[in-house]
């Protein structure tokens, strides 16, 4: 509006270019900030026949709802190299560097930054921290709107995890390809082609229908081992890209048939059908358009929707989910296991 207010005076009556009109151009700014500081609007009188006057409106981002106390935030950036740079107003992403925050940060959020890692429940920050619940609660839910923290359920050794159809080509994708085993060691490896395949075979192996995670690792131990594998960081990869899920077995109500019907869909048919397709040349995009694909994901949706006690996905929806979990962001990692 300040702008656009004296480009006009500028073409009417000259206000800016005349060198005898400079005191009064920063008399009319010092009015203008006076103003807009004391009430958010302006009126400014310029000469007989023209001011300057317009309101402010302040608006809030629309923030997602308080995470639950059992939930954890996972940064996907380093929060606080960003915070830091922040605080230095370093030119960090210009050098190769971290970049700034999207927001200019305050005391509170700088705080309880340093307690989100990726282990830590919500209710284990907010301890941490030494802050009213209320506060950290705001500061989680500006970091999940600006994209630079995801929530994902507490991982402990009972839960159970099932593979999602994305799956089936989240391996096909450079950056997963780039990231998995770097991510799943915790930075301590960098993976070749042999150690991505042995990664994608160990997730291959999860079948939360009869095994819980504890029972997984004491199954995979061996290579779980060989491989340098935080198995915290092993079900975290696998929730923040889209390809693994946990199964809430306390709401199971699928009968005998309709939960191996789902197993059959999920770990044969739908793969089975979309490797045919590609096979026979057509691409990802025309693969999930197919007629018997969509078929199958619809009634895979209502299986899983039955299951879980909830609405069912539609099939749009789904695909939205998928392509929603792709993010090139490259997540930072929790804390050891």
């Amino acid at each position: 509006h300040l702008a656009s207010a004296f480009h006009a005076l500028e073409v009417e009556i000259k206000l800016l270019s005349r060198q005898q009109a400079a005191s009064r151009v920063q008399c009319i700014l010092a009015a203008l900030r006076r103003q807009l500081a004391a009430s958010g609007e302006c009126f400014v009188r310029v000469d007989g026949s023209h001011c300057i006057s317009f309101l402010v409106r302040l608006s809030s981002p629309v923030l997602v709802a308080e995470p639950g106390l059992s939930e954890v935030p996972v940064p996907l950036v380093d929060l606080e190299a960003m915070l830091r740079g922040s605080a230095e107003h370093s030119a960090a992403a210009g050098a190769g560097g971290q970049p700034l925050a999207p927001f200019e940060p305050d005391l509170t959020l700088v705080h309880v930054a340093q307690f989100v890692d990726g282990a830590s429940t919500v209710r284990e920050v907010v301890q941490a921290s030494g802050l009213d619940r209320d506060s950290v609660l705001l500061c989680l839910r500006h970091l999940i709107h600006f994209g630079l923290v995801a929530l994902i359920q507490e991982i402990t050794l009972e839960c159970r995890y099932w593979l999602t159809p994305e799956f089936h080509c989240a391996f096909d994708r450079p950056d997963t390809v780039g990231e998995a085993v770097r991510y799943v060691t915790a930075g301590e490896r960098e993976g070749d082609q042999a150690t991505v395949q042995a990664v994608q075979a160990l997730y291959a192996r999860i079948d939360g229908w009869n095994e819980t995670l504890g029972e997984f690792r004491q199954a995979n131990a061996e290579e779980l081992q060989r491989l340098g594998v935080s198995l915290r960081h092993f079900v975290t990869f696998g929730l923040l890209r889209g390809f693994l899920e946990r199964v809430d077995s306390s709401g199971l109500a699928l009968s005998q048939e309709e939960a191996s019907e789902l197993e059959t869909l999920r770990c044969e048919t739908i793969p089975q059908r979309k490797q045919a397709l590609k096979a026979s040349g057509m691409t990802s995009a025309d693969v999930n358009r197919d007629e018997e694909v969509k078929r199958m994901v619809v009634r895979m949706n209502e299986l899983k929707a039955k299951e879980r006690g909830r609405p069912m996905y539609s099939l749009s929806g789904w695909e939205d989910a998928g392509e929603g979990f792709r993010r090139q962001t490259t997540p930072k990692s929790p804390r050891e296991a």
